[in-house]
């Protein structure tokens, strides 16, 4: 019998979004546009998992394929995701996510979609994961670590001054 694991499914796909089915010349250029689009994120995880950074869900894997005739974008582009649920988060565990969150950045990627939804802790364990690497880059020449990150990903409110960045002592924690 074989270990059960809750993981979360992400479907990307190239859809045309007029009624009238893509013409074939038009579908090689969607596709082609979209294959530069939904790259990114899955290479962004393998490039995790073979650093082992801890910061990120398991990767249990992923699918690709062309769209069939009868699919929404007959000759278009699925990509398929698979990586570990890990549970959700009470809102008391803020504060120690934010005591983990920057040494996520230490991996050497950086996510490129910033909100909370993306940070999972596992108050458990006390380990913090980070997800949505869609739009994820290397971090080729560092990246110094700035409180502001905090207020980035919604961890903390700033002040409404115009130099907000300069002072965390007045954001609510």
């Amino acid at each position: 019998m074989s270990e059960w694991i809750a993981g979360l499914l992400k479907l990307l796909a190239s859809f045309c979004a007029t009624l009238q089915r893509a013409q074939a010349d038009s579908r090689t250029l969607i596709t082609t546009h979209w294959l530069g689009r939904l790259c990114g994120e899955l290479e962004t995880f393998k490039l995790l998992q073979s650093g082992g950074c801890s910061a990120v869900p398991r990767f249990l894997g992923h699918a690709e394929r062309i769209q069939g005739e009868d699919d929404l974008l007959p000759g278009g582009y699925v990509r398929y995701l698979v990586w570990e649920k890990v549970p959700d988060l009470d809102d008391t565990a803020r504060k120690d996510i934010r005591s983990k969150f920057c040494a996520a950045y230490n991996c050497g990627v950086a996510p490129g979609q910033s909100r909370t939804s993306k940070i999972i802790f596992d108050q458990s364990t006390g380990n913090l994961r980070i997800s949505g690497f869609r739009t994820g880059r290397p971090i080729i020449d560092g990246l110094e670590w700035s409180e502001a990150r905090y207020v980035e990903y919604g961890l903390a409110k700033p002040s409404k001054e115009t130099d907000w960045y300069l002072h965390p002592e007045k954001w609510e924690w």
